[in-house]
């Protein structure tokens, strides 16, 4: 594991835990929903394809990480700013922020193909 490789695989789990996070935190200012779920049409489904795709680009080796790494982003906004407001006996908020992102492995391994297609054949950025 090259020194390069690493860094961009610690920059993709940063960014997809902060795009994860971002996700939330946008909801009810775009949505009205304090849940990304809850919003009508296809706010969640689109931000975390979004998401995963520029997070599988920064580190093409390593796109099966970039919705896992939303998920921990979307867990740590529920868990330190939407679940301590809620009404005891709640908890339902956690399962779908372990489970909505894996719908994102798709459009992360579309962001890794997308990234080896920019990048030249001899060129060591991909």
């Amino acid at each position: 594991m090259t020194r390069v490789f690493l860094h961009r695989a610690i920059l993709q789990m940063f960014l997809g835990a902060f795009l994860g996070w971002s996700i939330w935190w946008t909801s009810p200012l775009l949505t009205g929903m304090s849940e990304p779920w809850d919003a009508n049409g296809w706010y969640y489904p689109v931000a975390v394809a979004v998401c995963a795709f520029l997070t599988a680009a920064v580190c093409p080796q390593t796109f099966w990480f970039a919705p896992l790494a939303i998920g921990v982003g979307d867990v740590l906004f529920a868990l330190i700013v939407t679940l301590p407001s809620l009404p005891p006996g709640d908890p339902i908020i956690l399962p779908p922020c372990c489970g909505f992102p894996l719908f994102g492995l798709l459009p992360a391994l579309l962001g890794a193909g997308f990234l080896r297609l920019l990048v030249r054949p001899g060129d060591k950025r991909g």
